[in-house]
C-alpha cells in the first residue's frame, strides 16, 4: 500500500514538473507576419500581430492554436505560424520571405533547381500574394456551408 502511494505521489510530482517546464518557453514567429487574436478561433478580434522572428513566451495550446505573451499582449497565433528554432539574418541581405523559406527547409537555391528541371512557380507565386479579407473569407465558409473558423 505505502509502495502505490509513494508511486502515486512520485508520478504526480513528474508530470506536474513536466507541465511546469512548458510555460514560459521561448517561440520564434516562423512566417512573415502572423495575427494575435483573442480567442482561439480564425475570426477572432486582432489582438495585434507579429512579423518573422519574433519572440513569444508559450503559455497554454488549444487545438491548432498557441497562446502566446508578446510585450504586453497575450493572444492566440496559429500554432504552425511558430518555430521552437530561432530565426537568425546572418547578417546578409537577404529577404523575410527567403528566410521563411529556408526556416522551413526550402531554400531559394532548392527552388532554383526545381525551375531548371521545368517546374513553373509562378502561379504559386500569385497564390501566395493574393489577399483575401477576413470578412470576404467568412463569407465564403457561411456560403459553402464549411466550419467556422476554429
Amino acid at each position: 500500500m505505502r509502495r502505490a502511494l509513494l508511486l502515486l505521489l512520485m508520478h504526480f510530482f513528474f508530470c506536474g514538473l513536466i507541465f511546469s517546464q512548458t510555460e514560459g518557453i521561448r517561440l520564434y514567429v516562423a512566417v512573415h507576419k502572423a495575427a494575435i487574436k483573442e480567442s482561439a478561433s480564425f475570426f477572432a478580434k486582432d489582438l495585434g500581430s507579429l512579423s518573422l522572428g519574433d519572440t513569444v513566451i508559450f503559455v497554454r495550446e488549444k487545438g491548432k492554436w498557441t497562446q502566446v505573451r508578446s510585450d504586453a499582449i497575450t493572444g492566440w497565433v496559429l500554432a504552425s505560424n511558430l518555430s521552437v528554432r530561432k530565426i537568425v539574418s546572418s547578417g546578409t541581405n537577404a529577404m523575410a520571405t527567403e528566410i521563411s523559406l529556408a526556416g522551413k527547409g526550402f531554400s531559394s537555391e532548392l527552388e532554383m533547381q526545381y525551375r531548371e528541371s521545368g517546374l513553373d512557380y509562378s502561379i504559386v507565386d500569385m497564390m501566395e500574394n493574393t489577399l483575401i479579407g477576413a470578412e470576404e473569407l467568412y463569407i465564403f465558409i457561411c456560403e459553402g456551408h464549411l466550419a467556422k473558423g476554429q
